[in-house]
This record gives structure tokens, sequence and C-alpha cells, in this order.
């Protein structure tokens, strides 16, 4: 097995899964391996862990987005291998040891694992996750990557922490501005799918239209700062943008139909929420693309 790690879990207002996610992980982590819980808003769960040696929960009355969270557990870490868990996925039972296995024979610095759910969220949380979660999906195979979901990562502490760590003023696309500067400093990403963790998947329609607008405007502004990530073309002229909804929809729907094992039946019977969804994140990359004076931090989540 792998030295121990540091696992590092963002949170905001109550965190209603943190129990769940720390159980999972308490069950399977060496003894010398730790979570951090770094969390803002109201809510303080302090309490809720005092009597576990291996939780340190770091607070903040202020809100943090999601990178300045992690950052501030960053900080603290010390071990050479740290883990991003978010506090609305709940790592599978043979997570570590996987974790452990990768780290082992991969030669990568920065390792993504896939995310399946847990919580279906009905029919729009489903539709959410094949478009959030869709390059990440647990039916997709071992490769290296440009980029994957930070909410189940792993990376080499030292470089990370040089690099910067995450942008602490992006409400969405924090993972993506990480990632970017991780391949423009010439480190390895791979996606590795036996690494699962599984989603609370939310429900509600306006919930998705809203998160899927952000994600769009999001992915225009880094697209804007790292002209050389797909798209990018689309920011600097934006009467191309238009063609965003129907490269995502192919790009989107080629993934789920050639993979193995993939669930296409579920796909095709959640299309059309998918489409909307699609639609909702092109009109944001389009509403971006045309705003090039606006600062990350203007953009609402």
């Amino acid at each position: 097995m792998t030295g121990p790690i540091t696992v590092i879990i963002p949170a905001y207002g109550p965190g209603p899964h943190l129990e769940e996610v720390v159980d999972s992980l308490d069950g399977q982590l060496d003894d010398d391996s730790r979570i951090i819980i770094s969390h803002s808003g109201g809510g303080d769960p302090t309490k809720r862990f005092a009597s576990n040696s291996r939780v340190t929960v770091l607070h903040s009355r202020d809100r943090l987005f999601a990178g300045a969270a992690r950052n501030k557990g960053l900080i603290i870490a010390d071990t050479e291998w740290v883990a991003f868990v978010d506090e609305d996925v709940v790592p599978a039972p043979d997570w570590y040891a996987a974790v452990s296995r990768s780290i082992e024979a991969q030669s990568a610095d920065c390792i993504v694992g896939s995310i399946g759910y847990k919580t279906s969220g009905g029919y729009w949380g489903i539709s959410l996750w094949f478009l959030e979660f869709g390059p990440c999906h647990p039916y997709l195979g071992r490769r290296e990557i440009k980029g994957g979901g930070s909410c189940n990562m792993i990376v080499r502490r030292e470089f990370f922490t040089r690099m910067g760590g995450f942008p602490e003023q992006w409400r969405f696309a924090q993972d993506t501005v990480a990632h970017a500067r991780m391949n423009a400093s010439g480190h390895t990403l791979v996606f590795e799918p036996s690494i699962v963790v599984l989603h609370h998947n939310p429900h509600h329609m306006s919930h998705m239209f809203r998160h899927m607008y952000g994600h769009g405007r999001y992915s225009a502004l880094v697209r804007r700062q790292y002209g050389d990530l797909p798209g990018a073309s689309a920011v600097r002229w934006p009467i191309l943008s238009l063609g965003m909804w129907p490269a995502r929809t192919v790009q989107i729907t080629r993934r789920v139909m050639t993979a193995r094992k993939s669930p296409k039946i579920q796909f095709l019977l959640h299309l059309p929420g998918i489409l909307g969804g699609l639609a909702a994140w092109s009109l944001g990359f389009a509403n971006e693309a045309l705003r090039p004076k606006l600062k990350p931090s203007d953009v609402g989540g």
C-alpha cells in the first residue's frame, strides 16, 4: 500500500453529507492518513467531529469558494499525496485501495477518479450527472487527460502547492484552471476509473439550468485566460460560440454511445433534459464570450 494521504473536503453551509463521507473514508484509510474538512459559512461542523482524532475542521465564517477552501486545507497538509473529495460525493468502499494501486502504477502527478451517483436526483439529477461528470464516468477507460472533475482528484502535494493550487475567486471551473496550469507546467494527468466516488445528484430542473448556465459562463472565462484549451477560438470570435451547442451534443453523445457498458438506454431516455442543459450551458458561454471585460469574481454562481 502507498503511504498515508490527506483527504481535503471543502464544505459550505450545513454540509448534510459530511458524516457519510467521513465514515466511508474512516473505514478504509490507514492509521496515519488524515481528513481535513475546510468549511465556511453557517453551521460550523467542528463539534460534529470532535471525537474523531483523524479529522481536523477548519472553519471560516465568511464564504469561501471551493478553490479557496481546498487551498486552506492544502496549507496544513503534510503528506506526499493529497486528495480532494467534495462533501456531496461518497467514496466507494475500495476507494483508498484503488488510489494506492494507481499511485504505485502511474507516473502521473495528478490522478482524476471517476464519478458515479448514490442519489439519482430523479430525471433532472441524472441529466445533470451526464452533463457535468460525463468525462469522468466509471464506464470510461483509463487514459491520459487534460482535465477532469476535481471532486475526486489526487495530486502530489509539493508540486501542486508550488504552482498555487486552485484559483480562489472562481465560482466554477476551479479544476479547469488548475489542470490548465498543470498541463502548461508539463505535468501528467491521468483518469483512473477504478477510483470511484458516488455523487448525491440534486433534484429540480431549475437547479440544473442555473448550474449549467454558470458553468457555461465560466467555461468561456477560463478559455479567455488559457487560449490553447479546446473551444478557445469561440471566445476570440464570439460568432463561433453559436456552434458550441451542437458540438457539445455530438461530443457527449459519442462518448456514451461508443463506450462499453455505458448506460445507453438511460442516456437516450434523458436526452431531452440533457439537450436543455446543453442549451443553458451554451447560452452562458455565448453571453460571456460577448462580455470580454467581465472578471471571474463578477459572475454569479
